[in-house]
């Protein structure tokens, strides 16, 4: 068997006891300078950036993470939570329309697609990224190769 990453790798050899190895994803993360500011990506002064990477859909959580935020005012009210990724699904209008719900249109923007450039921007100021996953359906994520590149 093989598979993209150390972590599917040991839990596929402890459910099926076959020879496992990991051949990582062929590609590179390239780091490099932002095109844009943070002012020029619209994030205010003081709020931390949070980024999440990825097509908007159920097993990356983001409906999670808005729960949190609207649960606790006094977070969303420091926190800029980008959703970096396609956003044209039933779901993602569902995840729009819970951001209205829960008053977190200061707080929570969904960018749709980006190009690498603005991809990179995001990455680049993001104070921290959220790359949840549940069910896990893949065995390499080319948005944990991206946000683990070397700064």
């Amino acid at each position: 068997m093989i598979v993209h990453s150390d972590f599917l790798r040991q839990r596929v050899e402890r459910a099926t006891g076959l020879p496992t190895a990991t051949i990582h994803l062929a590609w590179e993360a390239e780091r490099r300078a932002a095109t844009r500011s943070r002012a020029d990506l619209g994030i205010a002064e003081g709020r931390v950036l949070i980024v999440t990477v990825g097509d908007v859909n159920e097993n990356k959580r983001s409906e999670a993470m808005l729960r949190v935020l609207g649960a606790h005012a006094e977070i969303a009210s420091v926190v800029c939570y980008v959703v970096v990724g396609a956003c044209d699904t039933p779901f993602a209008e569902r995840m729009q329309a819970l951001c209205r719900e829960l008053k977190l249109e200061q707080t929570v923007r969904f960018t749709g697609y980006a190009d690498d450039d603005s991809l990179n921007d995001w990455l680049t100021h993001a104070d921290f990224c959220v790359n949840l996953r549940w069910p896990a359906m893949e065995g390499g994520s080319a948005s944990s190769a991206i946000q683990n590149a070397p700064r």
